[in-house]
């Protein structure tokens, strides 16, 4: 074989190399290092240092959203509400006072449920004394207490509801709260009424005016509970 025919097999398999090599190599993009903030990067929004990501294949880098891409300062944020000293005030009043409602309560019906008997055996003739006035004297005084008591709570409940009015948490418990204690209070106003009945009139009339006392009990604990057991 001649010089010139080595030459030319030698030139001819140097421009294939060469022509695949550069087919190769178009086919193939460059990765390239882009500078970005990451996503999940706790990065402060004043800070101008940046975070390296290695950009991948089209096909393999994941799809971002929207809420991905917010800064901090672009979330919505919750408004928030000042409240005063009074308002604090008012609170500790109405939490405390509230303590002292079931104390209230059960004395009530227990001293009730003694009148009740006493006058049951006086319709019946196995009592010939009248119903006993001390008696009914610590009843009245402690329906007293507990009427001062839903005086103050509804005033103070109702004045920091207006005041809390902006404060979207709690805000359906507390809405709760209200409607069952405002219950509670029409419920005692009627038990009032009903207590006059009560000492002139029958057995029937002063049982009458239990059960709706005990019903207005009812109402008002599992309102007052529902604050208690939340940490309201």
């Amino acid at each position: 074989m001649s010089r010139r025919t080595v030459l030319v097999i030698t030139l001819a398999l140097f421009g294939s190399t060469t022509l695949a090599a550069q087919s190769a190599s178009e086919q193939i993009e460059p990765q390239a290092i882009s500078i970005a903030p990451h996503p999940t990067a706790m990065v402060p929004t004043d800070s101008l240092a940046p975070v390296l990501v290695f950009a991948q294949p089209a096909g393999l880098l994941a799809a971002r959203t929207f809420d991905d891409r917010l800064s901090p300062q672009d979330t919505l944020r919750r408004k928030s509400v000042a409240y005063s000293d009074w308002y604090a005030l008012r609170l500790r009043v109405h939490r405390y006072g509230s303590y002292t409602m079931l104390p209230l309560f059960v004395a009530e019906y227990v001293l009730g449920n003694k009148l009740l008997k006493q006058k049951d055996a006086q319709y019946d003739g196995t009592r010939t004394t009248p119903v006993d006035q001390n008696l009914r004297n610590a009843h009245s005084v402690v329906a007293g207490g507990v009427a001062a008591l839903f005086i103050v709570n509804t005033t103070t409940g109702l004045w920091n509801s207006f005041a809390s009015r902006h404060t979207v948490e709690g805000r359906k418990l507390r809405t709760i709260h209200a409607l069952t204690m405002l219950t509670a209070d029409a419920g005692f106003l009627y038990t009032g009424y009903l207590s006059s009945q009560a000492v002139n009139h029958g057995p029937p009339d002063a049982r009458k005016h239990r059960n709706v006392a005990v019903a207005s009990f009812s109402i008002a604990t599992a309102g007052a509970s529902l604050m208690w057991f939340t940490r309201h």
